[in-house]
């Protein structure tokens, strides 16, 4: 990958630490909340974003569709991952974008497979 800055946007504090050791050789920055990842997004260049899509203060879809506005350049570098059950409306919406979605707990050769495919889609 190019640019191997990660953003990771997850309140879970144990398992963004698991996702950090799982991308040894990337540059991972990690918010807590979507509202500290806005400001990263507006001053960075990512490779991915990695998103949990029950945060407290956003949901997945409700950052997706946020993103189609305003950054539409990092929809397609978006992975979302749950670790609970979708809603309908969630589900439809996160399929629509046709963006990976991985379910936690999940394996680092998971995540590095999700990375890979992220590159070669910039690629094409």
């Amino acid at each position: 990958m190019a640019n191997t800055k990660i953003l990771i946007i997850d309140d879970d504090e144990a398992w963004t630490r698991t996702l950090k050791r799982m991308l040894v050789g990337f540059e991972v920055v990690i918010c807590d909340s979507t509202a500290k990842a806005w400001t990263h997004l507006a001053e960075n260049s990512f490779s991915a974003i990695l998103s949990d899509v029950h945060m407290p203060d956003e949901t997945g879809v409700e950052l997706l569709l946020k993103l189609e506005l305003n950054f539409p350049q990092w929809v397609g570098r978006t992975v979302f991952m749950t670790g609970g059950s979708l809603s309908s409306h969630e589900l439809r919406t996160l399929l629509r974008s046709r963006r990976p979605i991985l379910q936690k707990p999940f394996f680092g050769a998971d995540l590095r497979a999700v990375l890979v495919e992220l590159d070669a889609e910039a690629r094409a």
